[in-house]
């Protein structure tokens, strides 16, 4: 069963710091110059926390996590941050607009009660790494908290909490309220014990997907396991935040990522076009109108298109899956190989072009993009060799692969908006 609870949480003190400059989009996706600008932002911006600089000197004793261990003790001291004095389900709501149109996604923040992959009620859908597990592992032992959050996924086509959500929202104004790129952030507290007991009674029976945050999640359950080694089992420890959203509800969107490559030995275009012609129907596309060619025409066939400069695209919709190698079947049987980005990774990169798992994991060697104009200018201005452009992941198949027990390959759904990290946090040990 899935195990959810209200929780103390941490959160800024809107008296003391404005808001908007001290959260940030997930640690993951920070680049250098997001992080310069959050440090800008706020002697108080959460980034200190989840992905503070390096500096010159660093030491066991002396880097980024323990300055981040400071940074939590200094602001809880100054009151910065305040604990809640009462337990609670956070509602957490995101309003934001794709392609015109505006959407609302109604999820809730709760512990969640820790189970391993493999067990049956927490899926994963993408792969982990294990220098990316180690840097979180690092950030939990020293600041002793969860900062950011794991975004998973539960059906529930009833829509029971997804009600409970929508009448908190008609009730008022909520505790916090942030713009952030183009997306209005809303977060309450729930302390109703019968909305409480709703929720945590509808989420009993219900199996778990996780959408963002793999790498947090198995963290977390990396530190439950080594704290069980000196500690009894029943602990804060078996506990992790996470925001959790109905996949039945309207309000979730999948965005496609697409792909820029580099480093393909022997790189020829026209030779590309080649091999991809007895698998591919093949036709060109002037690059601005992609957008609205890429969709294919039945739900069932796979299409992405192929940019290697100049004036014309190539659109690329597989003939028939019954002609993919048996190498490449092997290695995605079952609703993995359903998926565009398994025939993107599997069929061209690894099989037709010689691009290798291992190289296509080598950073540097693949670069993702949420739009087709960076992924074009990305070509035009030479640092890639050639940009392949996707459609995004439907939630039907994250469901379907991750109940499979198969994972896709990296960066294959993109679930936006990301969620905020600072709105509310929690401390382990309280």
């Amino acid at each position: 069963m899935a195990d959810v609870r209200p929780f103390r949480g941490l959160r800024y003190d809107a008296a003391k710091v404005a808001i908007g400059s001290v959260v940030t989009q997930p640690y993951d996706r920070i680049t250098p110059e997001m992080q310069a600008a959050y440090y800008e932002a706020s002697p108080s911006n959460v980034v200190r926390l989840i992905l503070g600089r390096e500096e010159p000197g660093n030491s066991g004793s002396g880097n980024k996590y323990t300055r981040a261990a400071e940074f939590l003790g200094r602001w809880l001291d100054e009151g910065v941050l305040v604990e809640d004095a009462e337990p609670a389900i956070y509602a957490s709501t995101q309003v934001y607009e794709v392609d015109g149109k505006t959407y609302r996604r109604r999820g809730f923040v709760a512990l969640l009660k820790l189970e391993p992959f493999g067990s049956g009620l927490i899926f994963p859908h993408e792969r982990t790494f294990g220098k990316y597990k180690e840097d979180r592992l690092r950030l939990m032992r020293a600041t002793q908290a969860n900062l950011g959050h794991v975004f998973m996924l539960y059906s529930d086509p009833t829509l029971t909490i997804s009600r409970v959500l929508e009448q908190l929202d008609a009730q008022g104004r909520p505790a916090v309220e942030v713009d952030a790129l183009g997306v209005r952030h809303l977060l309450t507290p729930i302390t109703d014990a019968e909305a409480i007991a709703t929720i945590t009674k509808v989420m009993a029976d219900k199996q778990l997907f996780v959408a963002d945050g793999h790498h947090r999640y198995e963290t977390a359950v990396n530190y439950r396991d080594e704290m069980r080694r000196t500690h009894d089992e029943g602990g804060p420890y078996d506990w992790r935040m996470v925001t959790l959203v109905n996949m039945d509800d309207e309000g979730l969107v999948i965005r496609p990522t697409h792909r820029l490559v580099r480093s393909l030995r022997g790189f020829d275009p026209a030779r590309v076009r080649e091999k991809l012609a007895p698998f591919f129907a093949i036709e060109e596309c002037a690059p601005d109108r992609l957008a609205g060619r890429l969709r294919p025409d039945r739900e069932t066939q796979s299409r992405m298109a192929l940019y290697t400069g100049g004036g014309t695209a190539l659109l690329l919709t597989l003939s028939d899956r019954g002609t993919i190698p048996e190498p490449v079947r092997r290695a995605a049987a079952g609703p993995l190989l359903e998926l565009d980005v398994t025939v993107l990774h599997g069929l061209i990169l690894d099989h037709l072009l010689g691009m290798s798992r291992e190289q296509q994991n080598e950073v540097g060697n693949i670069w993702y993009v949420p739009t087709i104009e960076e992924g074009l200018d990305g070509v035009r201005g030479g640092e890639y060799q050639a940009g392949f452009f996707v459609n995004p992941t439907r939630i039907d198949q994250v469901r379907a692969v991750a109940s499979s027990g198969a994972v896709m390959p990296q960066k294959s759904t993109d679930f936006y908006p990301k969620l905020l990290t600072g709105l509310v946090m929690r401390r382990i040990a309280a």
